[in-house]
């Protein structure tokens, strides 16, 4: 009797397991089924057309901040080639500008000079 009651309880126990296993795949297979609907609004709401433009925006952005970006070596280059061309630039302005002598003016020149300039401040 006691052989019978035990694998009546056994059995009992598997039903039981069974049960809850039938339920966990009930909500399982609920889920999936919203999922399903949910990702099936969301496609419609988005078209193809639309996903694919904004990828292309995307593209096009990155590219453009690609360009607007400069290296360290593009930077560096850029400094050389503007420190050649404000040397290049000094070098014209000192072909350009007049020769001034350089030896010291004689006393009477610079007497005149002086009462040339106090006259006019007065």
């Amino acid at each position: 009797m006691i052989k019978k009651t035990d694998d009546q309880l056994f059995n009992l126990q598997q039903l039981s397991e069974t049960i809850e296993f039938s339920l966990v795949q009930k909500d399982v297979m609920f889920g999936l089924e919203q999922g399903n609907k949910v990702l099936t609004q969301l496609n419609n709401e988005m078209r193809i057309e639309d996903v694919e433009r904004l990828a292309d925006d995307t593209a096009e952005a990155i590219a453009y901040q690609n360009e607007a970006h400069m290296t360290a070596e593009d930077e560096d280059a850029v400094l050389a080639e503007l420190e050649e061309l404000e040397r290049q630039e000094a070098d014209r302005l000192r072909l350009e500008m007049p020769h001034v002598p350089s030896h010291a003016l004689p006393e009477q020149a610079q007497g005149a000079a002086e009462e040339e300039g106090g006259g006019r401040g007065g």
